[in-house]
């Protein structure tokens, strides 16, 4: 086993992800410096107390960083040290002036917070870039895609045996594999699911020198979500691992978040980041409200305590826009007294999360409103009859595959299918079989396409399909296979009659047959009509 990864000199990559323990290490290291530089300021205070020159600017500028040394230290794993700055920020927020006989305590706990801040943290383990694991039976071949997953960007961990692959597994998280279907099928298709069993889940690509259909629905049922032929060149295949974990990452959670310490928005990414959420940390709210718009995130985080504008004001300021009304909120405070949470809940937010983040709670509460907002979503962008994606969520799908052809320069298809004879069967078996029969071939349709891929009820009897990655003529062949599987499955009446069923359908690709969604679905709609004229039961090409 090989990993390929460029790592720097103090770093063993083989151990990468070890611990959300070394991420936070890592984390203390890059903010050491910014973190003294808040002591330095309270040590100024001191000084000037001791003067006799405390004039309420630096005073408010101690207890903002002071607030920020509690939220920081708590974060990074030193529980006392936080305490220490919140007592100084208690102390530095109150009206009444400070004695210069409370000089040495204070001092006494500003050294402390030194010293607990410049203890040098643990080596880090963690990787920097996402981690490809290629299982091949070819070691050269494994080895020359490892290397050119590395030239794109990647990390890369390779192996020529599902043993070698388990024992990486074991150390490592990948976040994409590559994995040769040649190698011993059934423990190729258990590994494979060991891999969609991590947290989150691995994004598995599978290579083939031609399976057949039943090794095909195998390996989506097992979590395959690409199949790659084995004449692409490695070069290639690294670029369809990048462009399947970048389809990948449009599938997870965004948040956006607003805090004006640089340090808690790097915690948020690294806590967040192993269980599938994107953080994108902004210090400026007017960054803050300028990104909303851009790019709409599934949930926002906001720091009570900012200033210029504080949480509670941004706060209400999304709740008095329509666009942002239903928008899950989620504010971060130090202040648990009840006054303080009922102002938190009075100004519109869903839930809070308090100071310093504690890695388990913030995930917990995080994740579970995020799993309400996917409930509320998923009702919203689904058939309620086949459970296929309804045609809003199709086109939404369809730009962001098309920017991804774009960007890779992949070949990406439309397809659309309509049942044959549907009519009749609404006819001799009544309505209810219909709708039995559209739901059965809805979900043999999600059994033989891959995750990449989108299936929509596109209207009636319709469906549609995106096919990411497939030229026209690949896309005729993989929904003729699809086709085969459906033409083969019994239906049954209510009566126990058993009954078959097909479709016709058409295909056109994306630049070939048109640029647009319109234009495209008008192609394969002739080329479904022309199937249907032909005789039923068949896929044809849009053209001539």
């Amino acid at each position: 086993m090989r990993l390929w990864s460029d790592p720097p000199a103090d770093r063993d990559p083989a151990h990468g992800g070890r611990g959300m323990d070394d991420d936070l290490r890592r984390l203390w290291k890059r903010f050491q410096a910014d973190l003294a530089a808040r002591v330095e300021t309270l040590e100024a205070t001191i000084v000037a107390l001791q003067e006799g020159r405390l004039d309420e600017s630096l005073r408010r500028q101690a207890e903002r960083d002071a607030h920020r040394l509690a939220g920081s230290a708590g974060m990074f794993g030193q529980p006392q040290a936080s305490e220490v700055a919140r007592a100084l920020e208690a102390l530095f927020a109150g009206a009444d002036p400070i004695p210069k006989s409370a000089v040495p305590g204070i001092r006494r706990q500003v050294a402390a917070l030194r010293d607990a801040l410049a203890r040098e943290p643990a080596r880090s383990t963690a990787p920097d870039r996402p981690l490809a694991l290629i299982v091949h039976r070819d070691p050269e071949l494994s080895a020359a895609i490892g290397q050119a997953a590395q030239a794109q960007g990647l990390a890369a961990c390779v192996s020529d045996s599902i043993a070698g692959a388990r024992r990486a597994l074991s150390a490592t998280h990948p976040a994409a594999a590559l994995v040769d279907l040649g190698l011993e099928r059934t423990d190729v298709l258990d590994f494979v699911a060991a891999l969609t069993m991590k947290t989150p889940p691995a994004v598995v690509l599978a290579l083939t020198d031609g399976a057949g259909l039943v090794d095909r629905v195998d390996a989506v049922r097992a979590g395959v979500r690409n199949f790659l032929p084995s004449s692409l060149s490695p070069a290639e295949l690294a670029g369809a691992i990048v462009a399947s974990l970048e389809a990948a990452q449009g599938d997870r959670w965004r948040v956006l978040a607003v805090d004006d310490d640089p340090s808690v928005l790097a915690v948020l990414e690294t806590l967040l980041a192993p269980v599938g959420v994107v953080v994108t940390g902004v210090t400026d709210p007017e960054h803050f409200w300028a990104l909303l718009g851009e790019a709409p995130p599934d949930m926002v985080i906001v720091d009570l305590d900012m200033p210029d504008v504080n949480g509670l004001e941004l706060c209400r300021v999304l709740r008095a826009d329509p666009r942002w009304a239903t928008l899950p909120v989620v504010l971060v405070t130090a202040r648990l007294g009840h006054d303080a949470i009922a102002e938190v809940f009075a100004a519109g937010a869903d839930d809070y999360v308090a100071k310093p983040l504690i890695g388990r709670e913030l995930i917990t509460r995080i994740t579970n409103r995020l799993e309400r907002t996917r409930i509320l979503r998923t009702l919203a962008e689904t058939d309620p009859l086949t459970g296929l994606a309804n045609r809003r969520k199709f086109e939404a799908q369809w730009n962001r595959l098309r920017a991804m052809a774009e960007r890779y320069g992949q070949p990406l298809s439309f397809a659309l299918l309509d049942v044959d004879r549907f009519r009749d069967i609404n006819n001799s078996y009544g309505h209810d079989v219909g709708d039995v029969v559209l739901q059965r071939i809805g979900k043999l349709l999600l059994e033989q396409f891959r995750g990449e891929d989108v299936v929509a009820r596109w209207g009636g009897e319709e469906i549609a399909l995106a096919l990411y990655g497939m030229t026209r003529p690949n896309g005729v062949r993989r929904v003729t296979e699809a086709l085969d599987a459906v033409s083969s499955t019994d239906m049954e009446a209510p009566d126990g009659q058993r009954f078959r069923v097909s479709f016709s359908a058409g295909v056109s690709e994306y630049g070939v047959d048109g640029t647009t969604l319109r234009e495209l679905c008008r192609r394969a709609d002739e080329s479904l009509y022309r199937a249907k004229a032909h005789g039923r039961q068949r896929v044809l090409p849009a053209g001539p």
